[in-house]
C-alpha cells in the first residue's frame, strides 16, 4: 500500500499507534518530511496524518491531525 503520491519516502516517521481512533483497530501515524506539501499538508513537512487500520491487514485513508510536531523532542 502507497501512502500519499509519494509513498512512504514522503513520511519522516512513521509510529503504529494502537487504536488513537475508537474503533478497536490499530492504526499507524505518520509525519511528513521536507519537500512534501499537498493541498493536505501545504507547510510540507511537519504534518501528522493518522491511517486507521480496518481490521482487515489494510488501512483507510488518511486524515490530517495537526501540523506542528517538529518541536517534539521525544516519544512517550
Amino acid at each position: 500500500m502507497l501512502v500519499g503520491s509519494g509513498g512512504w519516502n514522503s513520511m519522516a516517521s512513521l509510529l503504529a499507534v494502537a487504536d488513537c481512533t475508537g474503533d478497536g483497530y490499530n492504526d499507524l501515524a505518520a509525519i511528513t518530511g521536507p519537500g512534501a506539501s499537498t493541498t493536505t499538508c501545504p507547510s510540507g513537512d511537519g504534518c501528522l496524518f493518522v491511517y486507521p487500520g480496518t481490521g482487515t491487514n489494510k488501512l483507510g485513508p488518511a486524515s490530517r491531525k495537526a501540523d506542528d510536531w517538529w518541536g517534539l523532542t521525544a516519544a512517550f
